[in-house]
């Protein structure tokens, strides 16, 4: 199970500023620290609430608590991320503090790191698919045991845009 002390926050390899919009992000460098891990892992961006972002980490993924904070969905109780594209993960950071924008409240993005291995055999098994309109990578609720024992988080803050 994923606890609070198991999240990187500002650690200084990992950290860059993206910005975008009316939004701010400080974010990870995804392409920088894969190149060092020699790619061995995947990163999925999830833009939610501070409040639920903090449930993740102390908790892990819970599909109790995928119901209660999810809106609109086709596949009820899964954890909805963008894969982040270690060539541009900026992309990934722009795009799930957008959906974050759905809630209100104080906004974050927390990023799931997995082994390579662990995602491949999720999506060999169908726990985890990607789509591309829209662009996402869906966790269904029976890839949550693999990703509380395997993930590493981490939190990247979100300021709204203006008015």
């Amino acid at each position: 199970m994923t606890v609070a002390s198991d999240v990187v926050r500002d650690a200084e390899s990992v950290v860059s500023v993206a910005a975008f919009g009316n939004a701010t992000t400080e974010g990870i460098d995804t392409a920088a620290t894969a190149a060092e891990n020699g790619g061995d892992y995947v990163d999925f961006a999830h833009g939610t609430t501070r409040l639920s972002g903090q449930n993740i980490l102390d908790k892990g993924l819970n599909h109790d608590d995928t119901l209660i904070n999810e809106a609109y969905s086709h596949a009820p109780g899964s954890f909805f991320t963008v894969k982040v594209d270690p060539s541009d993960p900026r992309t990934a950071l722009e795009v799930a503090p957008d959906w974050a924008k759905r809630h209100e409240g104080d906004l974050c993005v927390v990023v799931c790191r997995l082994p390579r291995t662990v995602v491949n055999g999720l999506e060999n098994a169908g726990a985890l698919v990607h789509t591309t309109i829209p662009y996402q990578s869906a966790f269904y609720p029976e890839s949550f045991d693999a990703v509380n024992q395997n993930a590493t988080w981490f939190w990247v803050d979100v300021q709204r845009g203006g008015a």
